[in-house]
């Protein structure tokens, strides 16, 4: 005969689901850390590579400025400039007109829910060469704007980020 009992099934099934449940957290636990891997490996600084960044304190409002990255890139092996990215909570009192050397393409998006603008440029940079990109903007709204540069190199994901404010007056 058959030694069951309802308690006995009752504890095989609560022992069931506590196990699938400790392996279900496992899972997330893992990909979580994965994600935040991914996360930090986002985050890094491009090596080999020294930026300044010349933007002006404060302007009037329908006063053209320059704002005026400068790459030096310090490795053995040549560098490509991939991309400058501009928080749009900047680019609300102050609006773009162009650059030197030229953009390829620009667009609008949101990065971990913060809004940005991207220019892409594609610009070759040698062992021990210094570029300078200069960006044409014109200051449109009466405000105190700030907001963070992104520079990537090499990829969308090697980026140095350097915070900015402008403050435009009438």
């Amino acid at each position: 005969m058959e030694n069951s009992s309802p308690n006995r099934n009752l504890l095989v099934v609560i022992g069931s689901i506590a196990g699938c449940s400790l392996i279900i957290l496992c899972c997330i636990v893992t990909v979580l850390a994965g994600l935040g891997g991914f996360a930090w490996t986002s985050l890094q600084a491009p090596e080999g590579a020294e930026f300044s960044l010349d933007v002006p304190a404060e302007v009037k409002v329908g006063e053209q400025f320059e704002i005026v990255i400068s790459i030096e890139n310090t490795q053995l092996e040549p560098q490509n400039l991939i991309a400058i990215s501009f928080a749009l909570d900047y680019l609300s009192g102050v609006e773009i007109l162009d650059s030197d050397p030229t953009f390829i393409y620009q667009d609008e998006f949101e990065i971990l829910e913060v809004p940005i603008q991207i220019f892409t440029y594609k610009e070759m940079i040698l062992q021990d060469e210094i570029i300078e990109i200069r960006i044409f903007a014109e200051a449109v709204e009466v405000g105190d704007y700030a907001g963070e540069i992104q520079i990537c190199l090499n990829s969308a994901t090697n980026c140095e980020r350097i915070s900015t404010r402008t403050v435009v007056t009438e």
